[in-house]
């Protein structure tokens, strides 16, 4: 009974004493996917201004420079929504001037770069994104997640190959947590699709959605 016991119990404590003594490497991996959205919702403010202080650009001529710029690139009227009456702004000096808000729903992905262009560089307004989507976050985050995994290892062989060491089989993968809680708050606000706790998606350049993916992955070392 006694040898049956000491059998179990160094059945039971020898495969812990051969991972305690496992030589390691523990690297983090990195990756990050730009995508310009499928849809974009836009808030445009306009407003009365002057580039030389004497030729003022009323409301009006903001509003058809804007409304022909975007019937140039397809956007349906329809898609751009007046938001109500015009409202009193300081625009020079003290000056006294007009402010005008409208919404504007982009869905051809391939004139968000210059619709965007072409409003942040219209003198007198003001563009924030309401709200974007992607059909390929499922995809980018894939991608994201090979990328990342594929840089660690990458890494982890540079550093070994420096000591004469060779890489072994993964051990252990911990996808790391996005810590930025402000962000995730943005995403959530936002109604994204719902990204699971190591990826997380922010805006860049304006318009563009970023994935990222992080996670710390520990290697064998031969």
């Amino acid at each position: 009974m006694k040898k049956l016991l000491l059998i179990l119990f160094l059945g039971l404590i020898m495969p812990l004493v051969s991972f305690a003594q496992q030589r390691f490497i523990e690297v983090q991996g990195e990756a990050s996917i730009e995508v310009v959205p499928d849809d974009l919702t836009l808030s445009l403010t306009l407003t009365e201004s002057s580039s030389d202080g004497i030729n003022v650009k009323t409301l009006d001529e903001l509003e058809d420079s804007t409304k022909k710029f975007l019937s140039d690139k397809g956007v349906d009227p329809l898609l751009v929504t007046f938001l109500g009456e015009d409202e009193p702004s300081t625009y020079m000096m003290g000056s006294k001037g007009k402010t005008r808000r409208y919404l504007i729903m982009l869905y051809n992905p391939k004139i968000i770069p210059d619709v965007m262009t072409f409003l942040n560089l219209l003198q007198g307004s003001s563009v924030e994104i309401s709200s974007s989507s992607s059909k390929q976050l499922e995809e980018l985050k894939n991608k994201a997640q090979k990328e990342a995994l594929e840089n660690a290892k990458k890494k982890a062989m540079n550093l070994l190959s420096t000591y004469g060491e060779k890489i072994g089989k993964v051990l252990s993968i911990q996808e790391k947590i996005n810590s930025n809680s402000d962000y995730m708050e943005m995403v959530a606000n936002a109604q994204k699709a719902v990204l699971s706790k190591m990826f997380r998606e922010k805006k860049s350049n304006d318009y563009m959605i970023t994935v990222e993916y992080s996670a710390i992955v520990r290697f064998a070392i031969q």
